[in-house]
């Protein structure tokens, strides 16, 4: 297992939810 690209995955991952809860807050 590649263990720096599963936690590159991860921060993606959680960056791109904070990005959906911001946007959500906004409408």
């Amino acid at each position: 297992m590649d263990v720096p690209k599963l936690k590159a995955f991860k921060r993606v991952r959680s960056a791109s939810e904070v990005d959906n809860f911001l946007w959500a807050m906004e409408q």
